[in-house]
């Protein structure tokens, strides 16, 4: 249910903006914030109960005072950044590799070519997410000059990019699962469950 709260955010987001309907995408948006706590409310957690009426009350706000759209162009900036920042941390001298450290831990250690594979593989979601982060920021410049219309803006944020990352994810994994054919290499949904467990 996590994963579906939060995954449904790019498709009806997008039909919010093609409709026009501001409820459309506010309710969107609000299902992203309860899937972020749902596992704190599945515990009844004061702390997680707080903080879903905190941040929703805070989204009412800014919808009824209609100052929610800068809040759709800043989070297509703001994610990238975010995932930049993590998986860039990573391949600081000294440090593993993000996607290295996800496969030893999920299946002991990896060869000398496999480590070197994982840590470009590492590097290359830093560029993507990179290149992501700076076409939100050209689309928030945009539009801040009424140059961009929010339907395409949209699309680009809501559609292009979700099927960037998607297919790099997805290419990926059947690309080294021939490059490295005697590498034990679990299913696909196994691969996600793992990277779900090492988020």
């Amino acid at each position: 249910m996590r994963l579906i709260l939060i995954l449904q955010y790019p498709l009806v987001n997008h039909l919010g903006a093609y409709l026009e309907r501001g409820e459309i995408r506010l309710a969107s948006l609000a299902w992203v914030v309860l899937g972020f706590f749902w596992s704190g409310l599945l515990t009844f957690s004061p702390r997680a109960i707080a903080g879903l009426i905190g941040v929703w009350a805070g989204l009412l706000g800014l919808y009824h005072y209609e100052q929610i759209g800068w809040l759709y162009l800043l989070l297509p900036g703001i994610v990238p950044l975010a995932l930049l920042v993590v998986f860039a941390m990573t391949l600081r001298p000294g440090s593993e590799a993000l996607v290295t450290r996800i496969g030893e831990q999920a299946r002991g250690p990896l060869s000398e070519e496999m480590r070197h594979y994982t840590n470009r593989l590492t590097l290359l979601w830093c560029v993507v997410f990179g290149v992501l982060a700076v076409q939100a920021i050209v689309l928030f410049m945009l539009r801040g000059l009424g140059q961009q219309e929010e339907v395409t803006e949209s699309v680009l944020v809501n559609i292009v990019t979700p099927l960037v990352v998607t297919g790099l994810f997805v290419g990926e994994f059947f690309i080294r699962k021939k490059r490295f054919p005697d590498h034990d290499h679990p299913g696909f949904f196994d691969y996600l469950a793992i990277v779900r467990t090492h988020r």
